[in-house]
């Protein structure tokens, strides 16, 4: 009977996961793509991105200012065949970021410098690889002063791993010393007890762990909040059967199996909230 109200619960938990990708779609912060260059510091440009699918636009007007230079990057003929998605911005700096859902999936990343009426774009295609994608894009040697023909450019990705490092370490360690405490508070003070429960937290906590580290690559940190609560109920689930069977036999003095699990259902409550919080102070940290 526990066998099968356990794999119930680990169902509804896989279910609820996999809806969260269109939950999440319209909820909370949005992904970014990040973008450094180098070699253009102080230089005033313009950048689009080119797609290989044709994108739904609106064509600009002759009488708009902007119609030029609409012209150039529509008349521009890339090798790889990305085209124009009909959309640009101006920049002065070279530090640039924009809402991934405004830049195609995968793109070419074109630039054009106007004081030397040039153009500079990406070796190759490049993605959206993770919720916050980080690039560097080096064009020192793209030559942008050159009218006469398209620098190149190659992009490296750079994602800041900080937050995956060290909210990973704080999480565990803030956890084990939770529960510890909590478990003192209960009453479970002997040795074999802490052990199990350590032991229990390292083995869990590990791996709830990396899955919330590689959900928040992937989703941010909105999914990593969703997740987090289903992922804990999972392993309050786990750890609620494994004390209320071991943890007491390990006990010299009697330990209820209601008791058990209250102390399961409190110390993963109490190190949930904790372990959201880490994350948004990492997250807005970094950001």
């Amino acid at each position: 009977m526990k066998k099968k109200v356990f794999c119930l619960i680990v169902c509804c938990v896989i279910i609820l996961s996999f809806q969260a990708k269109s939950s999440l779609a319209d909820f909370g912060p949005k992904p970014y793509l990040i973008i450094d260059f180098k070699g253009i510091e102080g230089e005033d440009y313009y950048i689009t991105f080119l797609s290989e699918k044709d994108s739904p636009h609106q064509i600009i007007k002759e009488d708009n200012k902007y119609y030029d230079l609409y012209q150039k990057f529509a008349n521009f003929t890339d090798t790889d065949g990305y085209r124009f998605t009909y959309y640009f911005i101006h920049l002065t700096k070279s530090h640039f970021e924009i809402k991934g859902y405004e830049v195609p999936q995968r793109f070419k990343i074109l630039l054009y410098f106007p004081k030397y009426d040039s153009f500079a774009v990406s070796d190759k295609p490049y993605e959206q690889y993770a919720y916050n994608s980080y690039y560097i894009a080096d064009l020192r040697t793209a030559n942008i002063k050159s009218s006469e023909q398209v620098g190149k450019f190659t992009a490296e990705t750079n994602y800041d791993f900080s937050f995956e490092s060290n909210s990973f370490v704080l999480r565990i360690i803030a956890t084990i010393g939770i529960e510890i405490l909590i478990a003192l508070i209960f009453g479970f003070r002997q040795k074999k007890q802490l052990l199990l429960i350590v032991l229990m937290n390292i083995v869990t906590q590990t791996l709830l762990n990396i899955l919330l580290n590689t959900i928040h690559y992937k989703t941010g940190i909105v999914g990593f909040i969703y997740f987090y609560f289903w992922l804990e109920t999972l392993v309050f689930v786990i750890e609620a059967i494994v004390y209320a069977n071991i943890l007491r036999k390990v006990s010299k003095l009697p330990v209820t199996k209601g008791k058990a699990v209250f102390y399961a259902w409190t110390a993963n409550t109490v190190s949930f909230f904790v372990g959201v919080i880490i994350g948004i102070i990492f997250t807005t940290t970094i950001l």
